[in-house]
Order: C-alpha cells, then structure tokens, then sequence
C-alpha cells in the first residue's frame, strides 16, 4: 500500500513538472508571436506610407521572432521585390556612367539583401542582365586596381598597395597573381625592417619582425631562418644553481628550485634559454662553491663562465617558520528540537508540534600558519652585474573549526540566550559545523600552493628582467 501511494505521489509530481515545462514553453511562445505581430503592424503602416526599405526591415524583424508569420512572408516578398528594384537600379546607373566600383558594390549590397530575405524563404527576382552589369564592371574595377598595385609595388610602397590587394583578393581570390603580390605587400616591409634591425645588432626587435611572418607565412624567404637566428643572438642563457638552505627543514630548497625551473619554461620565453648542465655538480665541487655558505656575484659569475651561460640564478631559503596553535573549546549554546502532541481545538484533534530544548554543544578551533622567506639573485656571468634580485616572504595559513554533541547533531538548531533561530539560512550553516574537517592538514600539503607563489614571482621577475 505505502509502495502505490510513493507511486502515485511520483506520478503526479512528474505531471506538474511537464505541465509547468508546458506553460513556460507556452508563455515564450505566445510572447514570441506578441513580438512577431507588433513589428508586422509597424511593417505595414510604414509600407503604406511609401517607405519599403524601412518596412522590409520589420517584416524582417517579424519573421526573425516567428518565421511561419505568412503574412510577414508575403508583405515581405512585395516590399522586398521594391527594394531590391531601387538598388538594381543604382547598379545600371553607375555601369552605364562608367562608375565601375559603384556598380559592382551596388550589385553586391543587392545580392546581400536577396540574401537575408532569402533566409525566411522568401523568393526575390533578379534580372540576368543585372548580373551581366556586374561582370563587365568588376573586370574593368579589378584591372584599374590591378595597375594601381602594381605600380606601387614597382615603387617599394607596399604598405599602400597592400590594402589594394586585399581589395582585389577580396572580390577574387584567383585573380591573376594576387595571391602572390598580396604575399609580398603584407611580408616585404616586415622582412626588411627585420633585416635592419638584424644589421643593427638590435636582435630583439629583429626578430618581433620576423616573428609577425612566422606566425602567417613561414616559407616567405628565409624570414624563419633569421627569426631563430635573431632569438639565438637576443637569448640569455641561464643556469640556476643548486639553492641553499639556512632553516632546519629538509629539501625546502629543492622543491623551490624545481618550482622556480618549471615556471620559468612555462613563461615560454624566447629569450631565456635554461641550460642543463651534466657535469653542473663536478664544476660546484671542485670550485667549492657553497662549501663556505655564503654565495656572492662574483663566485655566481665565476661558475655561469665556467658553465659557458650568460647568468645564473642563485637563491636561498632563509626563513621556515611554521606555528601551530593549541586546540581550543568553548561550550555553546543551541536548541535540540522534538516531537510533541498538542490538543488543536479548531480540528479538534491532537496534532504533532516541533518544539525546542536548550542544551549545550562544544565547539572547537585550531589553526596553523606557515611562513618562508626566499632570497634570489640573477646575475651576469660576463660582468657580475645583478640583473634582478628580490626577497620573497608568503605566509600560508590553515584552520579548523567544528563543533560536537553527545546526541543527534541533525537535530540541533543554533540559538542564544533569547531563544532559538530556526531560519534555513541558519541551519544549513550551523549543520556544516559539525560535519567540518577535524584536523589540520600535513603542512607538506599546505605549502605548495606557497611555492608555488614564491616560483611564479621570482619567474616572473626574470622574465622582467631578460625575458622581454
């Protein structure tokens, strides 16, 4: 019996909800051909005062909201057939005044609107001989921009003759050799400002020039080339040295320097080069780098020479401290509800009644915070010159708070000395209370988001630095 009856409440919750689904759908479309309406009155009022252009539009806007509107459709095809006439006749107009450029745009500009009317199945009617216009126009149109073109590439303008090119690609794509001088006018200025900047030892700048070809057209000349071969000239190399560590806490410094790496390569700059050195140890060991613990420019240069790199990035860790707090309780004040029988005089009957007790319930808190302090340098192998250099501190900080009952915490409500606040807001909130996360988590796993913060500065820093 109790199985029919969650069956049946199952089936008419499921058809209130595809009634509700109906009525929303119905609401939408009724305001759909509310919308659809209205523009085709407007339509027609405007059609009847002469004005078809503005009157195609809202027959347009008329079928955009309901495209079955037969009478939009048909007021649509009268008012369209009007306009498409009146810019027709602007094609013949300029074709027969020789106007070529008008012509072939009047005739596009018409075909565009043939085309949007198109799209609501509206047919619009097109003499033959309009296309005929169009035709004889753009052939004289794209020889008159195929002189202009080439005799500003004769002349070394490419930047002018490129958005003619452009133009004759535009309306055709296989005219003559379009393809080939449209290449030229966009690649040329680049290629050769590339060059003489190349010629002017600025390699940076140099290769942005060819880098812009790269990026379109990787075969023009040998731009690619002398794209690699400015980066390779504009590129610092850089080794990072094994950071040191002055705190009590173990392989801090590793992980830092391997944050440090892979953020770096993640800037994919073209303009830093980490190098990888095998026999990086073997160097350190036998300069007795670090042995003294204490590394300055001068030893930090000497190794990026022996390494055979244009700087190096030296760091310390000189701070790891961590403090966790005593674990605290308090005991609050809340409400546990229950059941209880009332006598209900106007249904003359007992009916149950949720009703609240105070109690009391412990609520406990900790914390814990973390905090490094990293000290870097990057410095110029061929001179010893700091390029950048900065002390980093992050603080990291964890919590916990939940609270504890001897009986059935679902049944408690938050409240105070005045009584007891049974709001859903309220409750939901005081629910998580108890269902919150007890113990501090491992400090091993809370500091690496504070690595991370500490790599991606003192990356970003280099890049600053070296890496534009």
């Amino acid at each position: 019996m109790a199985q029919l009856l969650l069956t049946s409440v199952q089936n008419q919750s499921n058809c209130f909800m595809r009634y509700l689904y109906f009525l929303t759908f119905l609401v939408f479309a009724l305001q759909a051909c509310s919308g659809s309406k209205s523009y085709f009155k407007k339509g027609m009022k405007l059609e009847q005062a002469g004005m078809y252009q503005e009157a195609s539009q809202m027959y347009l806007q008329s079928l955009a909201r309901n495209r079955n509107n037969i009478d939009a459709q048909i007021q649509l095809k009268k008012t369209g057939q009007a306009v498409l006439d009146t810019k027709l006749g602007d094609v013949f107009k300029a074709h027969s005044t020789d106007n070529h450029k008008g012509a072939v745009y009047a005739y596009l500009g018409a075909q565009d609107f043939a085309n949007q009317v198109g799209q609501y199945n509206v047919g619009l009617s097109t003499p033959p001989q309009y296309e005929q216009y169009f035709n004889q126009s753009k052939a004289k149109y794209l020889d008159d921009l195929y002189k202009q073109a080439t005799e500003l590439l004769a002349q070394e303008q490419f930047e002018s003759a490129d958005p003619i090119l452009a133009e004759i690609k535009k309306l055709d794509p296989n005219y003559k050799d379009v393809k080939t001088l449209k290449r030229t006018s966009s690649n040329e200025p680049l290629y050769r400002s590339g060059k003489a900047e190349l010629d002017a030892k600025n390699y940076k700048q140099a290769y942005y020039f060819f880098d812009q070809i790269y990026q379109n057209d990787k075969s023009y000349k040998d731009a690619t080339t002398l794209r690699e071969k400015a980066r390779k000239e504009a590129a610092i190399t850089v080794s990072v040295l094994p950071f040191q560590n002055y705190t009590r806490y173990n392989n801090v410094e590793r992980t830092i320097q391997g944050g440090v790496i892979s953020s770096v390569i993640g800037l994919k700059s073209p303009f830093i080069d980490l190098v990888d050195r095998e026999n990086l140890q073997t160097i350190l060991d036998e300069q007795k780098f670090g042995l003294s613990g204490q590394v300055d420019e001068a030893t930090a240069a000497k190794v990026g020479n022996l390494l055979g790199v244009k700087a190096v990035l030296i760091g310390k860790v000189t701070n790891f401290t961590e403090n966790t707090g005593r674990l605290r309780n308090e005991e609050r004040v809340a409400y546990e509800s229950y059941q209880a029988k009332e006598w209900n005089a106007t249904l003359n009957q007992y009916q149950n009644v949720t009703k609240y007790r105070r109690t009391n319930y412990m609520e406990y808190y900790n914390d814990k915070d973390v905090n490094v302090t990293f000290e870097y340098q990057l410095i110029s192998s061929e001179t010893g010159k700091i390029l950048a250099s900065n002390v980093v501190t992050k603080n990291v900080k964890d919590e916990v708070r939940y609270g504890t009952y001897q009986g059935d915490a679902r049944n408690l409500f938050p409240g105070d000395a005045n009584g007891v606040f049974a709001g859903g807001n309220e409750k939901n909130r005081f629910d998580k209370l108890f269902q919150g996360r007890r113990d501090l988590r491992p400090t091993t796993d809370i500091t690496q988001n504070l690595y991370k913060q500490i790599s991606d500065e003192v990356s970003a820093d280099v890049f600053r630095a070296i890496g534009k």
